[in-house]
């Protein structure tokens, strides 16, 4: 599954290194006794290459360039106590407000704190010396989050000062009534920083890809996911075929429908690979949660 950690880290929380001995450091391999952490599997997954020399992140499959302005509601969620935007990005999310990300709720359950986090937003290349972080405020993970089922993977991040520029747009999540018109032909877009193929490098720029909604009926079935896809979930990708998808450390970003008004879709949740022929990313239906996400805004 794309949000699985690759490498268990059998570490528990006893020091963080501060941002400062972070660059002294530079990219050379930590020991567990200089760098130990808990939070979440995407959280530890950018910490991994630090402790153990190897990075084995991947992301967008089969995806294109964007360009400054072109994704403006994407964000990152970066490692906080890691200088560098490149290395310390671990998941994607969506602005909905100047002051709200949604993301999933894997990329910040496991006791991941406030502290832990950055917010990156208005920015399409992560080695951008103009890129400005912003600090969280507060982590909202639905409390029915089921880590085994995948269901209700969705949180929300309160930012402690509102975003804003000429790049930096949030957009709205889809109502149901909006998402009934949707179908196979809808084009839909799923955007995030990462590699060309599955367990590839990763990339500093974030890339985009066409995909196209796949029915329930469909993505349940034996070939492809065997009745693993409830009604909170909704599947996208190039079926068949496959070549084009999701893939990890893109977790918790946006699937969006591209049109007038352009609207938020899903968030990148889970799937068996990246790209496979028979395998379309699995996205949390946003639909069905925009009742709690306005409750969570005090809409």
């Amino acid at each position: 599954m794309k949000n699985r950690f690759f490498l268990t880290l059998a570490i528990l929380v006893s020091s963080v290194v501060s941002a400062s001995e972070f660059s002294e450091m530079g990219v050379k391999r930590l020991s567990e006794t200089q760098l130990t952490v808990q939070g979440s599997q995407p959280y530890l997954n950018a910490i991994e290459p630090l402790i153990t020399g190897i990075d084995r992140q991947g992301r967008i499959v089969g995806g294109w360039a964007a360009s400054m302005g072109q994704l403006p509601w994407q964000a990152a969620l970066l490692v906080s106590v890691i200088p560098d935007n490149e290395r310390a990005q671990f998941c994607g999310g969506t602005l909905i407000s100047d002051t709200w990300v949604v993301t999933a709720a894997h990329c910040v359950d496991g006791g991941t704190t406030t502290a832990q986090v950055d917010i990156l937003a208005g920015e399409i290349s992560l080695r951008s010396t103009a890129a400005k972080r912003v600090s969280v405020k507060r982590i909202v993970v639905h409390s029915d989050y089921n880590p085994e089922t995948m269901d209700n993977d969705i949180a929300l991040i309160e930012l402690t000062n509102a975003v804003s520029g000429e790049f930096v747009a949030p957009i709205n999540p889809i109502n149901m009534d909006e998402e009934s018109s949707l179908d196979s032909n809808t084009p839909l877009v799923v955007s995030g920083w990462g590699a060309i193929y599955e367990s590839g490098p990763s990339s500093p720029f974030l890339l985009g890809a066409d995909v196209t909604l796949v029915d329930r009926d469909s993505c349940n079935s034996r070939e492809m996911y065997n009745g693993g896809i409830s009604e909170v979930m909704i599947c996208a990708g190039k079926i068949p075929g496959g070549g084009v998808d999701s893939c990890q450390g893109d977790s918790g970003g946006p699937l969006v429908q591209i049109g007038t008004p352009t609207k938020l879709v899903g968030v990148v949740s889970w799937g068996y690979g990246c790209a496979r022929s028979t395998k379309p990313g699995v996205y949390t239906r946003v639909s069905s949660y925009l009742g709690w996400i306005n409750s969570q805004l005090g809409i």
